[in-house]
């Protein structure tokens, strides 16, 4: 099982070509960085992972299973993918309900609901924001938040665009 790309190249509308002729396997239970400079094609890359885009050429295949044929959001039962900017992901009320969010979509008991979510903030140190909106806490946190939310769905590859921009030495080894 494996996130594979093959011949992919994806173009952005304004024509520029973010990605040429990109080959790569990702194994399950393996770990990876994508290093580069700014405007390298690395967020390109990772999204394309994921369904938010869809390749121009090649293919990217799931575990065997061609991201074209998908949404992105049948994708992110599987791949999940915290976003580099927490703002661009948090849409929900409160810590809780962002973490408890694709549980829930995923139509899980309540029971399931509540152990999952109980584990990803213990995991990210955030249950006692639980109850504040994500928009109010400092973006440290927020960026925890994302990861929590991502670790609850209990997607089999995670995805993190650069998860350590914003932190500090704490949160860094959390």
């Amino acid at each position: 099982m494996a996130i594979e790309f093959k011949n992919v190249s994806f173009r952005y509308p304004n024509g520029y070509m973010a990605n040429e002729n990109l080959n790569l396997i990702i194994r399950e239970g393996e770990q990876v960085a994508i290093v580069g400079q700014n405007g390298a094609g690395k967020t390109t890359a990772v999204k394309l992972m994921n369904g938010l885009h869809k390749p121009c050429e090649g293919e990217v295949l799931i575990d065997g299973t061609d991201t074209k044929t998908k949404t992105a959001a049948q994708i992110a039962r599987t791949v999940g993918y915290v976003f580099q900017n927490p703002d661009d992901q948090i849409f929900n009320p409160d810590v809780r309900s962002e973490v408890a969010y694709m549980p829930t979509k995923m139509k899980l008991s309540e029971t399931e609901i509540k152990e999952r979510v109980k584990w990803a903030m213990e995991l990210t140190d955030i249950k006692k924001y639980r109850k504040e909106n994500p928009l109010d806490i400092p973006y440290p946190i927020r960026k925890f938040v994302t990861i929590a939310s991502v670790l609850a769905a209990k997607p089999k590859y995670i995805i993190l665009d650069e998860p350590t921009a914003g932190q500090d030495r704490h949160g860094i080894e959390i």
